[in-house]
């Protein structure tokens, strides 16, 4: 059982000086004192009171002391059992705790290379993609120039299609003339 001095609420110790009112009220013998020198009542009941009715206590506490002792024991025992239990535990989660970081690690270090191997890839493409559209450019020229080529090719043919066609008809002309020359030269000599 564990009893306190109601004026300044602390527990009392087995050598503290403590002292009873007439009521039964108990005290530290300082704190009463105090007390009654302000006022002349108990500071639980307010009975009268005065320093010179106060009687001193004396505690046995060796039995209560070794039953105290047994439940701090206890407690103590229960209170190791479970640091025990929490340290346990708490080395069981760093123990986790390390190998989710190593996993962690690992698969940052997976994702790494793997982010490595695709920028090596897309930058080969990217190369390749450059070169196609270099050569797609002087294609381009090529063609452009060929197309140029051609216009000016087709545009010689028609020249000469017309040209061909005014010979054709200076030919038919010329056959025709030719034609009545000789019918001509060959009526006048028959």
């Amino acid at each position: 059982m564990e009893l306190s001095c109601s004026v300044c609420s602390e527990l009392y110790d087995p050598s503290a000086h403590v002292v009873t009112t007439r009521c039964g009220h108990m005290f530290h013998n300082d704190c009463i004192i105090t007390w009654l020198e302000r006022s002349q009542t108990c500071p639980a009941c307010r009975s009268e009171c005065i320093a010179t009715g106060l009687v001193k206590v004396h505690f046995n506490v060796t039995a209560h002391l070794e039953a105290c002792t047994t439940k701090l024991v206890q407690k103590m025992d229960n209170l190791t059992l479970k640091l025990e239990e929490q340290a346990k535990t708490l080395k069981q989660m760093e123990e986790k705790s390390t190998k989710c970081r190593e996993e962690q690690t690992i698969a940052r270090q997976t994702l790494q290379d793997e982010l490595d191997n695709i920028t090596l890839k897309l930058d080969a493409q990217t190369e390749t993609l450059q070169k196609i559209e270099k050569r797609t450019g002087k294609c381009k020229e090529k063609q452009n120039i060929m197309e140029e080529t051609l216009q000016i090719l087709l545009d010689e043919v028609r020249t000469q299609s017309t040209v061909i066609r005014d010979l054709e008809d200076k030919m038919d002309e010329c056959t025709v003339g030719l034609g009545d020359f000789l019918t001509n030269m060959f009526d006048t000599s028959n």
